[in-house]
Parts: C-alpha cells; structure tokens; sequence
C-alpha cells in the first residue's frame, strides 16, 4: 500500500521536463505524451545511480567482475540484453577463481527491446540502459545466495529512495523467481527483477545462475517520481525534488549576495575550485532570494556568499533538505562537504 500523499502525474511529469530531467515528445493527434529523451540533469542522474549500482554489485563485493560487451552482436544485430557478454566470460572468471563457485559477472549498457518500455505513462523507445548481475553457484548455495541477495538488495533500494515503498514479490509457482516493486499513489513498477536458472550443463561445475536485472531508464523515473512532492501555498503550488545526496544530478548550488561582486566572485571561484578536486558537481549563478531553483532539481546543499565573508572567510553552508544552515570557513568547507556526501 502506498503512503505517498496523491498528485497528479501530468503535472509531475511536465515539471521533471521543465527542470531539465527529460523532453517529453507528444502524440500530435491526441496530444497524450509518447515517450521521453534525457536532458542534462536526467543524463547526470542517469549516471549516478549506475555508478551507485556498481559499487553496490561490484566495488564492495568478492569475485564479482565487472566486464563489456559490442552493442552490435556479430556486427549487425543490436544486442537486446547483456547475458551472452557474461556467459562468454565464464570460463576466464572460473579459472582465475581456481575453478572454485560462487562467482560473479556484472554488466551495465544499452540494449533495444521488441516493444517499448512503459513506465508511469511515459515510453522509452525501444532502446533502454540494462544493469545485470550474474552468480554462478553450485544448487547447494541458491537458497543462501538468494536470501541474501533479495535481502541486501532491497535495502539498497530503500537506502537510494525517501518514501521506502519498496517491496519483495516472490513469483508464484513455486520457483525462484522474484521482483522489487515500488508502490505510489500511481500503482506498482517493477524495479528489478531476480530469477534462478540451470543448472546449465554446458559450463563447467554446471552451475545455477541467479541473475539480477534493472532497467536505470525504469529507476531513474522511479527516482523521479520519489523524490518529487509539491506543497499548496495560497494560490500557488511549490514543485521540489529531493535525492539521496549520492544521486543528486548537483551536490552543491552557490549563492552571492552582496554588494562586493568581484571580490565575492573571487571567493565563490576558489571554493569551487576546491571542491571540483574532489569531482563534486556545483551549480553556481544562483541569487539568494532563488533558492527555489535548488529544490527543483534536488541540490542537497548550497553556500551562500556574502559581504561580511569578506571580514571573517566564513560562509553559511546550507543543508537545503533539512531546512539548516551552519557558518563554515572557506578554508574548511571541502572537508565538510566531502564528509557530510561520504556519510550519507
């Protein structure tokens, strides 16, 4: 059951467009929207979540290797999953694990599909970005792995999310198949799908294969759609996002307020500076009384810039989704950024 409060998906959907997530393309007889291309913020948010997915499957995991494959299968025909890349791997992988189960294979990239995909009344056509993970285990270790497996991946999805609705769904049947659903006010998408397969006789050890699959086009609406909530006031609707601060297309927006512009310029330049070291994305330009263009596409925290930094080196250090603010030195304000983005 849903515990979002309702709104109305048009709505939604159009701000995401106008705050630079994706371009709607729009049916011209009935005006009802067709599918979606990814602007920059969608692109960023795009990439961040595949880059939280590897380190989820990949970066914190033993004998789990990450491996590529040709768009194109044999030159001509476009691949429509991944699967064929990991299962060519399989015997290397074995081998450089002393021919000892379990042990994984995890690729991400784009793959085209029959039909398009469908996910809060918006098409992806044809074409979509696949995240796959693949354990090859002896049958003994399935049901272990899987548990685990179900376990841990279901709380990554609720640690990535604000609302938590993020449920297992066994299929039933009696196999091994099962789905992470989100649940909204706009019914039930599948996020990622789990099955069990084999044992597959032609590989050596003839291993079962348990394999994870997620569509990031399918998770960055989700992501979307989670993260948005408007707020009635008077006669005017307040429309923000809020990430998990790892996702956020932009880490940091920067805010000059003063008379002294040059001066505040040279000092806005130096922070960003610094923090570009570290590879944190800013948004910069935005004035003071706009902080509203924050919340739109979700900055987690913002500086502003004033005169009196001038006389102290201090700057107020804004956690934009929790409404608090803290006076930072400029010389300290990459460490305590890069602290608060690392705990989180």
């Amino acid at each position: 059951m849903a515990r979002r409060s309702v709104f109305e998906l048009s709505r939604a959907l159009q701000f995401f467009s106008d705050a630079g997530f994706f371009s709607i393309c729009y049916n011209s007889s009935t005006s009802l929207p067709l599918y979606y291309q990814y602007k920059a913020n969608g692109g960023l948010l795009l990439h961040n979540f595949i880059n939280e997915w590897f380190i989820a499957n990949v970066a914190i995991k033993d004998n789990v290797s990450l491996v590529s494959s040709p768009v194109f299968c044999e030159g001509k025909t476009p691949r429509s999953s991944l699967s064929t890349a990991t299962l060519q791997c399989y015997d290397e992988l074995l081998s450089l694990n002393n021919g000892q189960l379990p042990i994984g294979v995890a690729s991400n990239g784009t793959c085209v599909n029959k039909c398009d995909m469908k996910v809060f009344e918006m098409n992806r056509p044809n074409e979509y970005t696949e995240c796959l993970v693949q354990y090859f285990v002896p049958q003994k270790s399935i049901t272990d792995i899987l548990h685990r497996m179900e376990i841990d991946h279901l709380m990554w999805w609720k640690k990535m999310s604000n609302s938590k609705d993020f449920t297992p769904v066994r299929t039933e049947g009696g196999n091994l198949s099962s789905h992470i659903v989100y649940s909204s006010c706009h019914g039930d998408t599948t996020v990622e799908s789990i099955d069990v397969s084999g044992p597959h006789v032609e590989l050596a050890n003839s291993p079962y294969i348990i394999s994870s699959k997620i569509s990031a086009d399918v998770a960055v609406m989700v992501l979307l759609h989670d993260g948005y909530s408007e707020t009635q006031i008077n006669d005017k609707v307040l429309q923000k996002l809020k990430f998990h601060q790892r996702l956020a297309p932009y880490k940091l927006g920067m805010m000059i307020n003063g008379e002294d512009t040059r001066d505040l310029t040279v000092v806005a330049d130096y922070i960003k500076d610094e923090l570009r070291k570290e590879t944190i994305l800013i948004q910069t330009n935005i004035n003071s009384l706009d902080s509203n263009r924050l919340l739109k596409v979700g900055v987690p925290y913002a500086i502003s810039i004033t005169d009196s930094t001038l006389k102290d080196g201090k700057v107020y250090l804004h956690n934009m989704y929790a409404s608090v603010k803290e006076e930072v030195h400029v010389t300290h304000i990459k460490e305590r950024l890069v602290k608060y983005l690392k705990s989180a």
